[in-house]
């Protein structure tokens, strides 16, 4: 039976399958799956989180708001620690065991050897798509049905406000207002472009779908590269006169849609990958 938001009971670890996307290897998604079950605690299997934070589901927020550790289950720590403040979900409780990382079953295993947590009988697997979920034993549901959720999120940890990303967009994707900038709407942004990350001063531009780091939300060590790489990256896409080049992008701005907070909403549908020259140019 399918439920009109998921069911995302309070105890449960939230583990993501970014389906259909595929960034997170299903092996591992499977073997996460089976080790938290052994250890008797609830889990609740997202196709795809960032769809749910995006659509800001109901249940999601009840569940991020109670008290105690928010435990998920998906890619990047900083990635999903910036999704949920950009779409005003509290983080302070929030832990986040990352998948892509290769010794993903190791540091499950060390967060749940730490926390003694005691079996329950009767524990369920539920199978949660961005619609509605069902309790089950399997991950079978069909994803391909669902739309890419590719927006950015904002680490606001390293955030100063100052608005080129707001400047640079030809689609309305944010919004600056008194030095804060908000992503506004999600579902207006280009599929595949991760431009606006690779310009970010700060490089507090997550795509939690992207591949490469630190634009894919890989903690940043070198901050003198990344100020680097972002000023190449500038340099490349904008020239050397940069407020010139934003005019210039600002008086060739189409006609910007309607706010979209639905990743995937129509006219933005997955389409092949652009080169990020054809995407950024004024």
């Amino acid at each position: 039976m399918q439920s009109s938001n998921p069911d995302l009971p309070v105890d449960a670890v939230i583990v993501c399958q970014c389906r259909p996307h595929g960034k997170l290897p299903p092996a591992r998604v499977e073997a996460a799956c089976r080790l938290l079950n052994e250890f008797g605690i609830e889990v609740c299997v997202i196709n795809d989180l960032c769809a749910l934070c995006a659509r800001r589901v109901e249940a999601l927020a009840r569940w991020a708001s109670e008290g105690g550790p928010r435990r998920v289950v998906a890619c990047r720590p900083r990635a999903i620690r910036a999704m949920f403040q950009t779409f005003h979900l509290p983080t302070q409780n929030l832990h986040v065991v990352d998948l892509t990382d290769s010794e993903a079953d190791l540091i499950l295993r060390n967060w749940l050897d730490a926390s003694a947590t005691l079996e329950r009988p009767g524990v369920r697997t539920i199978h949660a798509t961005s619609a509605g979920a069902e309790a089950s034993g399997s991950s079978s549901n069909d994803a391909s049905s669902e739309p890419l959720a590719w927006f950015p999120v904002l680490d606001y940890d390293r955030c100063n406000g100052c608005g080129l990303c707001a400047e640079f967009c030809l689609f309305g994707v944010y919004e600056r207002e008194e030095r804060t900038v908000s992503v506004v709407a999600p579902g207006n942004c280009k599929p595949y472009c991760p431009a606006c990350a690779r310009i970010c001063p700060t490089a507090a531009i997550v795509f939690p779908k992207y591949h490469e780091p630190p634009y894919d939300g890989s903690e940043i060590t070198d901050e003198a590269a990344a100020r680097a790489r972002a000023q190449a990256a500038r340099h490349e896409l904008l020239g050397t006169n940069l407020k010139e080049a934003l005019r210039r992008r600002h008086a060739a701005r189409p006609n910007i849609p309607p706010r979209s907070s639905m990743p995937g909403a129509e006219g933005h549908s997955p389409r092949p990958a652009e080169t990020e020259s054809e995407n950024s140019n004024p």
